[in-house]
């Protein structure tokens, strides 16, 4: 066991939650820091404050106050949340970073090049998620030693800086301070195809379009494109430009492959926000639990209209998601195909190979 882990900051993966008689179980293993019954502890990337209630033991003789690096322990909290295998619990003060674009040094060996904006699997502690390469800053040629920018594949055995981006936000830190959550490795299929290191956030980048009112901000991924990419035999995404909009704007109602009414509204289930636009301005973005029927299609933020036609159907929806919050009850996810359409306002665009060219017809 590496020395004085005990003594960094608290990083607790969730490995898994189990319900035990009346007490709802979180396990895992503690990768550094020191962990006390009465601590307060974040739950990131949530943001859930609580505090420890119990540490879980089998026998007397294993009952402890107290528990540290590289100890698998199952505890409990006070606070009754829906907590999932790859969250953190960390100390208040001295939290991870959670984010979805961070800047990293890797080493491939995958059969197949690393390229930009292809889909891979991330994997870092009990995290397991989609993401892409957005861009390679550099990569270093492990036969000749030469250096190129701004390329567009990593090769067999090169190192490179590259920017990815994950498809939700994840816990992590800089390698430098926390060698145990700020390495990964990249999976390529089913293979495990390259690993690296974590060197910093990417905070200058903003990645996708967003509705902003003061402090309140949520995603606006109803404008990017769809198209059927025909050398590639698959649906792919064509990020729309990363836009903030504001109160009053006026927004990008048509495009190639999508083409939305005056009057709509936008629905961000992370960010727990509904915007509200009329005659193709952003008007307001309200708190979902606040949100009414108006009698204007709902969206969600990707576009996909959401099937209600009245404030009964729209109280429906609400309560069936929030049985989905209940901690204490196993319930199945809510069925995509009762309350979404993805083509009601949009279509697949086609084309052979470029999606930044013009959609050749639609499907």
């Amino acid at each position: 066991k590496e020395q004085g882990l005990e003594n960094k900051p608290l990083r607790f993966p969730i490995q898994d939650v189990y319900k035990f008689d009346s007490r709802r179980i979180i396990a895992g293993r503690i990768e550094t820091g020191t962990l006390q019954v009465g601590d307060e502890i974040l739950i990131s990337p949530s943001n859930k404050v609580t505090k420890v209630k119990s540490i879980e033991y089998w026998a007397d003789r294993d009952k402890r106050q107290s528990v540290s690096a590289g100890m698998s322990v199952g505890i409990t909290v006070e606070d009754e949340f829906f907590n999932q295998r790859g969250e953190f619990i960390s100390h208040v003060h001295n939290a991870p970073f959670s984010a979805d674009t961070f800047k990293v040094n890797l080493f491939w060996m995958g059969r197949q090049a690393l390229v930009k904006n292809r889909e891979y699997k991330l994997k870092l502690a009990t995290q397991e998620v989609e993401c892409e390469i957005l861009s390679i800053v550099k990569v270093v040629d492990a036969t000749t030693l030469a250096a190129t920018e701004n390329a567009e594949r990593v090769k067999t055995n090169d190192v490179a800086e590259v920017v990815l981006r994950s498809k939700k936000k994840i816990c992590f830190d800089e390698f430098k301070n926390n060698q145990h959550t700020g390495r990964f490795v990249i999976v390529d299929g089913y293979d495990v195809s390259g690993g690296g290191i974590i060197s910093g956030l990417v905070e200058q980048i903003q990645t996708t379009g967003k509705f902003v009112k003061h402090e309140l901000q949520m995603a606006a991924n109803c404008f990017d494109e769809y198209f059927f990419v025909r050398a590639e035999g698959a649906v792919k995404r064509a990020a729309g430009r990363a836009r903030v909009f504001h109160i009053g704007d006026i927004l990008p109602a048509v495009g190639k492959t999508y083409e939305y009414p005056a009057d709509f509204d936008v629905w961000d289930s992370q960010a727990n926000l509904v915007a509200k636009i009329r005659n193709t301005k952003l008007q307001d973005l309200v708190p979902w639990p606040e949100y009414q029927y108006e009698a204007v299609p709902l969206l969600d933020t990707y576009g996909a209209a959401i099937l209600i036609e009245s404030a009964a159907d729209l109280a429906k929806l609400k309560g069936e998601l929030d049985l989905r919050a209940e901690p204490d009850k196993e319930h199945p996810p809510v069925p995509a195909d009762k309350w979404f359409k993805f083509t009601q306002y949009r279509n697949i665009g086609y084309t052979d190979t470029d999606l930044t060219a013009a959609c050749e017809y639609h499907i």
